[in-house]
């Protein structure tokens, strides 16, 4: 469930919660009930039920508040020179109106009907489920999930208002299946995702921690929810450091690292996945200038990653980014240990130039790693031998205004 907040007061719920007999709107007692019915909620109660219950009702607002915005949106971006253009999927122009989700298609190419992104979205699903059923580890089920946030012609994220209808029109497409149905969970971690996205934060924390609690209630003996709870255990990580809230964020790194790392010991099918969570907390512990704790966690990753997926491989490359920034920037470094960091980072620039150019989140993070090159060459030739000096100087040129 989505909606996990009373509807009068808007306090947390428990899974138990009183309940409208009728539209199924929850409340944490019959106190917010009665008050509710008696403040409008006695009007709206049986157009609700129509909708679908509460649940349901509540997307579908969602989603056509998502959808008109977009629609707006894309007119005001695009018209008037895409008068005359039409749907890509179906080849018409009707009343409903064209959106575009800022992808990287030019000219008519990426203008659809929402409707139809929605429902080849469904038939891609629906085609993957029926050939392989919903728990299908295939290249064709995670092409399925990509409709619902990626162009179909360009392979690009789709974004703003575009990507949260879809994120709305998934949940809404499944969320009538039973609790523990793996599509229904997988719709909310969607919508999660797109409400992170577009960096609505906080709703993305709440429906994230909304799949959190169904993946643990259906969780076998086995708990064959693990990897997908420690993926929505990150992205709260993520959001919360998004918000400033960094210590929680920290915090949520240490648990998805700690749990992993518990599992790969008995387990060596989750060591990629602890080097992952690994490069995720170090990360963090560098944000928060904690350079000793970050350099203690890397060094025996980066021989594992060479070991387990070898010295050019993506994660490797990465741990090693993030260890280069620990000798740079650790107060206690010397200008041998930043020279040692350039060095290390230009090397790693040049295996990182083979990437995948198709690989969105790869580009994105070797465009990063080219600036910090030049950042730190740049910092080291004005700080002319000093150490503090050259981390002075990194921080005027990212904040000459000193954070005022």
């Amino acid at each position: 469930m989505i909606l996990t907040t009373c509807a009068a007061c808007a306090a947390p719920l428990s899974l138990d919660a009183p309940r409208c007999i009728r539209c199924h709107t929850r409340y944490c007692n019959q106190t917010c009930q009665h008050d509710h019915w008696r403040r409008g909620h006695k009007q709206i109660c049986k157009k609700i039920h129509r909708g679908g219950n509460a649940e349901k009702y509540h997307a579908d607002k969602k989603y056509k508040e998502a959808v008109a915005a977009a629609v707006a949106a894309t007119a005001d971006d695009y018209l008037p020179a895409t008068r005359g253009f039409t749907c890509y999927i179906c080849d018409t122009a009707t009343s409903e109106g064209l959106v575009h989700g800022g992808c990287n298609c030019v000219g008519p190419a990426g203008f659809a009907h929402m409707s139809c992104l929605v429902r080849t979205a469904e038939i891609k699903g629906d085609d993957v489920e029926r050939l392989y059923g919903s728990l299908a580890d295939v290249p064709e089920m995670d092409d399925a999930w990509d409709r619902w946030s990626e162009c179909s012609l360009c392979g690009a994220f789709l974004k703003s208002h575009v990507r949260l209808a879809l994120g709305w029109a998934c949940w809404k497409t499944y969320l009538g299946r039973p609790e523990g149905d793996e599509f229904r969970m997988n719709a909310m971690n969607k919508l999660g995702d797109a409400m992170h996205y577009i960096d609505m934060y906080e709703a993305a924390i709440a429906v994230y921690e909304a799949e959190i609690a169904v993946r643990q209630r259906v969780a076998g003996p086995d708990n064959d929810q693990f990897c997908m709870i420690g993926i929505a255990r990150r992205s709260i990580a993520v959001s919360c450091e998004r918000l400033g809230r960094t210590e929680e964020s920290l915090e949520m790194y240490h648990s998805v690292h700690a749990a992993l790392l518990d599992r790969s010991r008995d387990n060596p099918s989750y060591c990629e996945g602890e080097l992952a969570a690994a490069l995720d907390l170090a990360e963090a512990l560098i944000k928060q200038s904690k350079y000793p704790e970050a350099k203690k966690l890397l060094i025996p990753r980066i021989r594992e990653a060479i070991r387990l997926v070898g010295p050019d491989a993506t994660l490797t490359l990465e741990l090693r980014y993030q260890y280069a920034k620990v000798l740079f920037f650790d107060d206690d470094g010397t200008t041998a240990d930043q020279c040692k960091a350039i060095t290390t980072l230009r090397n790693i620039c040049k295996i990182a130039e083979r990437w995948d150019s198709s690989d969105q989140m790869a580009q994105s993070i070797f465009g990063v790693m080219q600036l910090d090159l030049g950042f730190w060459e740049e910092a080291v030739a004005a700080g002319e031998g000093s150490p503090e000096r050259t981390r002075a100087h990194i921080a005027y040129t990212r904040d000459p205004l000193g954070g005022s």
